[in-house]
């Protein structure tokens, strides 16, 4: 128990010094496929090359597998580009990415002083097949405020109708747009109200307008309702 409880606190201790490193993972360099081309040429197994690149010979064994060419073999410039456009699928550009063709076509309608809600409908209506070049509202505001800090940003921000410098979306909250603070509830009103005395008692007049209003002898006519109050 003594030892269990040694080597635990030993190990803690370490981690808490930070004693204990981790390496990460590094991907191959050009100048190392150049190396591992040159040493297969020569006859050198995968171990040998490993330890003249100072890599495991599972990295070496994986490159030669996946990069190297059913005719010619292994060659180190067919190897990186092919290394690259396998990174390159793996990480696809977002939607709004700068370089896109749909960020081009929404940073022109930005420039014509086009609202983000306004961007979206003709972009349905132009690509209506295409998910890609389609996006809502809150995406495009999302891609106009990650932008870093900078010249450009200011110019994105300065296109929107309320230059504001960040912006909290809408989605998931409550909206309180046209809502009166403290406004009380109908189930409070006085006693007095259920004698309907005075005006106020009752609902507001709805008026119902008449064809031919606005001639002699038509108008429009109203009628009070009884307000009710909410189940």
């Amino acid at each position: 128990t003594r030892l269990c409880a040694s080597v635990i606190s030993g190990a803690w201790l370490r981690i808490m010094t930070n004693q204990v490193t981790t390496t990460a993972y590094q991907q191959l360099q050009p100048e190392e496929r150049v190396t591992i081309a040159s040493l297969k040429q020569q006859g050198h197994g995968v171990r040998s090359i490993a330890r003249t690149l100072g890599r495991s010979p599972s990295s070496v064994s994986r490159e030669l597998r996946r990069n190297a060419l059913p005719d010619r073999g292994y060659a180190s410039t067919p190897a990186q580009r092919a290394a690259h456009a396998r990174r390159t699928a793996a990480r696809p550009w977002p939607k709004l990415h700068p370089l896109g063709k749909l960020w081009i076509v929404i940073s022109t309608c930005l420039a014509w002083r086009w609202s983000p809600q306004q961007i979206v409908a003709p972009l349905r209506r132009m690509f209506p097949d295409d998910s890609s070049m389609q996006a809502s509202h809150e995406t495009i505001y999302t891609a106009i405020y990650a932008h870093a800090s900078g010249e450009l940003r200011r110019q994105l921000i300065a296109c929107l109708r309320q230059c504001k410098s960040t912006r909290r979306p809408r989605l998931g909250g409550q909206d309180r747009r046209g809502l009166l603070p403290e406004m009380p509830s109908i189930h409070v009103r006085p006693p007095e109200v259920e004698d309907r005395v005075m005006p106020g008692h009752w609902g507001p007049p709805t008026f119902v307008e008449d064809p031919g209003c606005g001639r002699v002898g038509h108008a429009a006519t109203g009628r009070l309702v009884q307000p009710r109050p909410a189940a």
